[in-house]
């Protein structure tokens, strides 16, 4: 089930933790930024992501 809502940005973004757990994100996080993205995924022992480049994308 997808969850949308639109938020303002002011000093930041709160993302509540019922959505982290909701999207099973875990206890630790790793957040990865490009131009127009930003992407919350679970801090796991995998380095990069399928398609990645070892020194960025």
């Amino acid at each position: 089930m997808q969850e949308q809502q639109k938020l303002a940005v002011q000093q930041g973004i709160w993302i509540d933790e019922q959505w982290i757990r909701k999207a099973g994100l875990g206890p630790q996080l790793r957040v990865l930024i490009r131009p127009g993205e930003i992407r919350i995924l679970p801090a796991t022992e995998e380095a990069e992501l399928p398609g990645e480049a070892a020194t960025g994308w």
